[in-house]
């Protein structure tokens, strides 16, 4: 099966809105006319390209975000959140800071030897 545009084929990993968290990911299956077939955690879905940007190969997050492929929003939101999960709360675009407040102390990344 071919491409529907230049970006989508099958077996692209993608991302698809999710009321319930935002975006998930997912895997085009299929194209059914100008809709994709997207494969997620929670079944299969049919959405335009448009609504469906790509996700970060490695799926490893990164300090630097301009390091990151694709920078869309899931992309940006998926990164800081792993990242939060880590206790890693600094994060840069560039020369742009983005913190995350972890609404706990984080003693190590504060102490004497930082």
């Amino acid at each position: 099966m071919g491409a529907l545009d230049s970006v989508h084929h099958q077996g692209t990993a993608v991302w698809v809105a999710d009321p319930d968290g935002a975006w998930t990911k997912g895997t085009v299956k299929g194209f059914d006319g100008e809709l994709l077939i997207v494969a997620t955690a929670g079944g299969e879905r049919r959405v335009p390209p448009a609504e469906a940007p790509l996700q970060n190969r490695d799926g490893v997050p990164v300090e630097d975000m301009t390091n990151l492929a694709f920078l869309n929003e899931p992309g940006v939101l998926w990164n800081l959140k792993q990242r939060y999960a880590a206790d890693a709360i600094y994060t840069y675009t560039g020369s742009i800071l983005i913190a995350v407040n972890p609404f706990k102390a984080l003693p190590a990344l504060y102490s004497k030897a930082v």
